[in-house]
């Protein structure tokens, strides 16, 4: 995994902590492997419960947790958290 796509998950957790929202309760991932047509990439997407309809983002990388770390990143790009 690079080192850019490293901590977002985690990031994404703190910030529904500080908003006091569980985010057991109310992130959900998803991951399938390998995307046809990507070669080895994988596919991840992050469902955020809270909202309705709920809000879905999706992330692309070699091996399940990058593309995990790759759809939270777009998560927090969509909360405004990140540039």
């Amino acid at each position: 995994m690079s080192d850019r796509l490293r901590g977002y998950v985690m990031q994404l957790n703190n910030y529904y902590q500080r908003h006091h929202i569980p985010p057991q309760s109310y992130i959900r991932y998803s991951e399938s492997l390998p995307v046809g047509g990507r070669g080895d990439q994988c596919v991840a997407t992050v469902t955020l419960l809270n909202y309705q309809p709920p809000a879905i983002y999706t992330g692309y990388g070699v091996g399940k947790q990058s593309a995990k770390e790759a759809a939270a990143c777009n998560a927090l790009r969509a909360l405004g958290q990140l540039p």
